[in-house]
């Protein structure tokens, strides 16, 4: 189901912040509800005070929504794609509904809502204009709740999440080989418009992110899934600022360890996996 942003007149009963242009989006993109969510998914890994001093200066909060059409998809994959804007930040949000099926192991994958799926940040965007996007206006005292309440929550994955991670992590101590003492792994906190799930080694001094549509399936089919696994090294994997990484998706900058590993440590569980 679509909905238009031009009808204003029609769309205030239902998104009150929604503002008039000729763009055409999913009715759930411009849900309050669910953009709040991605509001704290950002609030975690991207807001900085660029987008906190720009909050000061009004009584509410854009979001740029827009859909986007993939170059291409495989026969019979239906999933649908969008991204968000944050103005304030300058960061952008790229989105996916997952909607295909895996023949070969008899399973459906369907998201029952848009999930992140990566974010950057683009700092000299000049041609970003607000009449290409759908813009949303979520009044500033109810996002200041709801970040207020997201320092306060723990927001931890779900049992058959955490089990999940463990198995991978087993996996990779398998594979790695030479364990032979107890270790600590930090599972992070995460929200449930996330694609992904972090988690550091504290042994190895490892970060590890593991990526798939994780929340389209029966949590039981999980481990069928195909599966994204990137080890950042502390040691190695990190660096200052994102031009010394060429592009490269080894790498990850400090600002965005240091917040992967205040989810994990801070706000996540930690768990110890004998060898």
């Amino acid at each position: 189901m679509k909905t238009l942003c031009l009808l204003i007149s029609i769309l205030a009963f239902v998104w009150p912040g929604a503002r008039a242009n000729e763009v055409s989006v999913d009715a759930e993109l411009v849900d309050h509800g669910w953009l709040k969510s991605v509001l704290v998914y950002s609030y975690y890994w991207y807001l900085d005070d660029h987008f906190f001093v720009d909050m000061e200066k009004g009584d509410a909060v854009e979001l740029w929504v827009r859909q986007v059409k993939p170059p291409s998809l495989d026969e019979g994959d239906h999933s649908r794609f969008a991204e968000i804007w944050l103005p304030a930040s300058q960061i952008l949000l790229s989105l996916k509904k997952a909607d295909y099926a895996i023949p070969e192991l008899a399973l459906q994958v369907q998201s029952k809502q848009y999930h992140v799926v990566r974010g950057s940040y683009d700092l000299e965007a000049t041609d970003i204009k607000p009449d290409k996007w759908c813009v949303v206006r979520l009044p500033r005292d109810e996002v200041e709740a709801v970040l207020r309440l997201a320092r306060t929550q723990l927001h931890a994955p779900a049992n058959e999440r955490k089990e999940f991670v463990i198995a991978a992590i087993r996996r990779e101590m398998e594979k790695l080989g030479g364990v032979v003492a107890d270790q600590t792994i930090y599972i992070a906190a995460r929200t449930d418009v996330s694609t992904s799930i972090w988690a550091y080694w504290l042994e190895r001094r490892t970060l590890y992110q593991f990526s798939g549509d994780i929340d389209a399936v029966d949590p039981s089919l999980m481990k069928s899934l195909p599966l994204m696994v990137r080890s950042y090294s502390l040691a190695s994997n990190v660096v200052a600022s994102a031009e010394e990484a060429h592009g490269r998706n080894s790498m990850i900058t400090r600002e965005f360890a240091s917040r992967a590993l205040f989810l994990c440590m801070a706000r996540g569980e930690a768990f110890k996996l004998k060898p």
